[in-house]
């Protein structure tokens, strides 16, 4: 039996690096702001898409 990483938390994993790394799932997650403005903590509407690229 091996000490590595448990099968499910390596799928678990791969599978969330997939879906963010595909443009359906960055836009589908992120709200893409053209002109970035300066930075400032805002409150998030219900149903709103955070962004962070």
């Amino acid at each position: 039996m091996s000490k590595g990483l448990p099968f499910w938390r390596l799928i678990k994993e791969l599978t969330l690096l997939g879906y963010f790394t595909s443009e359906g799932g960055i836009k589908a997650s992120f709200e893409y702001v053209q002109i970035p403005g300066k930075l400032e903590n805002i409150k998030l509407k219900p149903g709103q898409k955070s962004y962070a690229y």
